[in-house]
């Protein structure tokens, strides 16, 4: 009975990983998109393909 137990607190916390982990991921990366949005055309004009990432 306890092993059963464990299975599903292991499934639970490898599903809750995986979202927190894939939301965190999402946020991170538009934040960074929507920055690289906001900068002047002068920031792209002055720096080399590649610079930016």
């Amino acid at each position: 009975m306890l092993a059963f137990f464990k299975v599903l607190l292991e499934i639970f916390r490898n599903k809750l990983y995986l979202y927190l982990y894939k939301n965190i991921d999402i946020q991170i990366i538009l934040k960074f998109y929507n920055h690289l949005l906001n900068l002047p055309i002068d920031f792209f004009n002055k720096k080399k393909v590649g610079d930016v990432i």
